[in-house]
């Protein structure tokens, strides 16, 4: 998908590219594409990137559904090219008093080396008065800047430890070794990207503060 821009320079990249993942999106048949829809539980972003390097776009429909049904349709139909978040569904969600109030699910791209990483897209759907559903859709991109190749965590490391700076809440290393939580935060590190959630109870996909280390095999 990226390729679409091979040549230019990185944020023109990372631009074209979160354009053609928003494109990508599959809504429901009878949802209306519309502007940005006065839903509270939408207003913001499920996670918030707090990166400079950073590409978003953002798209909104309506369409004459609950929540729940609208979100099966889009899980059942992946953007080509994706796979979900973390792997199983990649949903997740917000309560209020007990009751589900939104819902979300990520699809994720491979990064393109040296260039863009971060590539993700985010659907979340939220009531809009009754029998009605809003759809907010962002896509995220991160562009690369240039580093020395010390800085960053190399593709092939299995193993990552994990150092809290000073101030931080942790007080010692960790060592991760599962693939799946190796990859992430390399990725996360070596773009410099960290996220927060406006929302109460719901986990960052990543928390800033600790320094990691990555280690090749052997």
């Amino acid at each position: 998908m990226a390729d679409i821009a091979a040549g230019h320079p990185p944020q023109q990249q990372a631009a074209a590219d979160a354009a053609a993942m928003l494109a990508a999106f599959i809504p429901p048949p009878d949802a209306v594409r519309t502007g940005r829809l006065p839903v509270s539980w939408l207003a913001q972003p499920v996670s918030e990137p707090l990166i400079t390097n950073l590409v978003t776009r953002t798209g909104w429909w309506r369409v004459a559904s609950l929540p729940p049904a609208v979100l099966g349709w889009i899980q059942d139909r992946r953007p080509p090219g994706s796979a979900f978040f973390g792997g199983g569904n990649g949903t997740g969600g917000i309560t209020h008093g007990g009751v589900g109030v939104m819902w979300f699910t990520e699809f994720t791209w491979p990064s393109v080396p040296g260039v863009l990483v971060g590539r993700e897209l985010v659907a979340s759907v939220a009531a809009d008065g009754p029998g009605s559903t809003a759809i907010r859709v962002d896509a995220y991109v991160v562009w690369l800047t240039a580093r020395p190749s010390a800085e960053a965590i190399p593709a092939g490391a299995t193993v990552v430890t994990i150092t809290p700076v000073a101030g931080e809440a942790a007080d010692h290393q960790a060592t991760v070794t599962d693939p799946a939580r190796v990859a992430r935060p390399g990725r996360i590190a070596d773009s410099g990207n960290t996220r927060r959630s406006p929302w109460p109870g719901h986990q960052p996909l990543a928390a800033p503060g600790p320094q990691y280390q990555g280690h090749e095999p052997g």
